[in-house]
């Protein structure tokens, strides 16, 4: 019974985590196949507007300027601020379930749209900019939703084995979105080619996530039912009623907290642990599954805060900096490869994301969020004096310790937290928030970067920018500031 029911966890594991692979394969899609699509290499001119026997009379290029593909290429965060705002009305109308399969549902339609462009819609090009709303919302849907499902699922399984690991369940959501942007990466490289000179090929790329999106809805139909955690919760509750003489099994039923022998109270996963008062308060919430009732009971509010703040310093910890300046410096190291560079971040943030996965129910959230942020502060330190004195040999040694800090738990965990620091009945509507104010903080970065970096810097007697490298002590700023508070803060009563 017991390998049956870790068989049937780890069909619904999979299953769930093609939604946050999509999350990353969006992010990650249009970067390698630009030129590709904007025809911006010399001998491509003659391509604009011109049509392809390989896809049924469709434009190999859509002959679009820079600035537009950078305008429809962001407006990505918009779609998915607004898909991580309703999922908490979502999730409560259709529930989890019928999320993920929405998900599904909604990456068919942008990928189809964005493989037949400018087809469907006369010859509009922003045709592409409704694809990526249309692919943001799947994805602001499903970084809300496959947390609390993995969490969901390693608290109601009938497998021991699940049941102990229920930290390396939830980093499977972050290992999911780093292999989408990874293998969106090495779709494009095989689909447009190094210089993107393969015309019409990123129609190829895009098409791959609709092809993955229609097989995870076969799936969904025939095997996950929209009510099949209404059972397992159900399920659940009986089989812990028939263990209440065994003392471990009580602890991890009717605490809800899957534990191991080598955890402290401090590196537990749930702040509930020993604060019987935070159960009592959250119990007696009349609508704990509102924020409205979170923010206004003192035992919980500071938790929901905690969680937003995990997630905005997610975004504010400089990853995104750090990945634009990657190209720049690695490619001084690798002046033939340039389009390898991308893929060389990729699968060291997949690589990094491992030990994470290994040690994350060992030695706990708390110790290893602190040893990540502790690894991107001296990065950030060492990254600001490699670009400002031109050490190209330490920059590009430092880019990657940055993203492999990153990707040991500032990635994965805060995802984790979610459905660890507040009552099950709010995950949802704390979800929304938490999430809501990541996209929000990523278009903030997104627009404010290049300025503060501008400002920073100076120019020297050539014209020549000099001390670029000094917007990488704000971010040094914002790690410790993140240090202090995870320190004090977190698991704390």
């Amino acid at each position: 019974m017991g390998r049956y029911g870790l068989y049937k966890d780890l069909e619904l594991i999979l299953w769930s985590c093609l939604s946050s692979w999509y999350y990353g394969y969006h992010i990650s899609e249009l970067n390698f196949p630009e030129a590709s699509i904007t025809c911006t290499p010399p001998t491509a001119s003659k391509l604009i507007g011109s049509n392809s026997s390989l896809f049924f009379g469709l434009p190999d290029c859509l002959g679009i300027d820079s600035q537009r593909y950078s305008a429809a290429t962001a407006i990505f965060t918009v779609g998915g601020l607004v898909g991580s705002i309703l999922s908490a009305r979502a999730m409560n109308k259709v529930g989890v379930i019928g999320c993920i399969k929405l998900t599904g549902l909604l990456n068919v339609i942008g990928s189809g749209i964005m493989f037949a462009a400018p087809h469907w819609i006369g010859r509009l090009n922003d045709s592409r900019a409704s694809c990526r709303v249309v692919a943001g919302l799947a994805s602001g849907l499903a970084i809300t939703t496959v947390p609390p499902l993995l969490s969901q699922i390693s608290k109601t399984s009938i497998n021991s084995i699940v049941l102990s690991h229920s930290g390396s369940i939830g980093i499977l959501n972050q290992l999911a979105i780093v292999l989408g942007i990874f293998s969106a990466q090495v779709a494009g490289l095989i689909a447009t080619g190094m210089k993107g000179e393969k015309f019409g090929g990123w129609r190829y790329v895009v098409m791959i996530s609709g092809v993955v999106a229609v097989a995870q809805l076969v799936v969904g139909w025939i095997r996950v039912p929209n009510e099949l955690m209404q059972r397992r919760e159900v399920a659940s509750q009986q089989i812990h009623e028939g263990m209440i003489q065994d003392e471990h099994h009580e602890a991890q039923y009717a605490n809800r907290i899957p534990r191991t022998d080598q955890q402290d109270e401090e590196s537990s996963p749930l702040l509930f642990e020993g604060s019987q008062h935070h159960i009592a308060a959250a119990t007696a919430l009349k609508h704990p599954d509102t924020l409205r009732a979170l923010l206004s009971s003192p035992a919980l509010r500071p938790h929901v805060l905690l969680v937003a703040f995990c997630l905005v310093i997610q975004q504010f910890s400089g990853i995104n900096a750090v990945l634009f300046y990657s190209t720049p410096v690695l490619k001084g190291l690798m002046p033939d490869k340039s389009g390898l560079i991308g893929i060389l971040v990729s699968l060291i943030n997949v690589a990094m994301t491992v030990p994470s996965l290994l040690l994350i129910d060992r030695i706990g959230r708390k110790p290893l969020l602190l040893m990540s942020l502790s690894g991107m502060a001296v990065s950030a330190t060492l990254l600001a004096i490699g670009l400002d004195r031109h050490f190209q040999v330490l920059s590009s040694i430092t880019i990657v310790t940055f993203v492999a800090s990153f990707a040991l738990a500032l990635g994965p965990v805060p995802f984790l937290l979610i459905s660890e620091l507040v009552p099950p009945q709010a995950v949802s509507a704390v979800s929304s928030l938490a999430l809501s104010c990541s996209w929000t903080s990523n278009f903030v970065i997104a627009l404010a970067f290049l300025p503060l970096r501008n400002a920073l810097a100076y120019e020297d007697e050539q014209g020549k920018m000099q001390g670029e490298g000094r917007v990488f002590y704000v971010f040094l700023v914002i790690h410790v500031m993140a240090l202090v508070v995870i320190q004090r803060r977190l698991y704390r009563d």
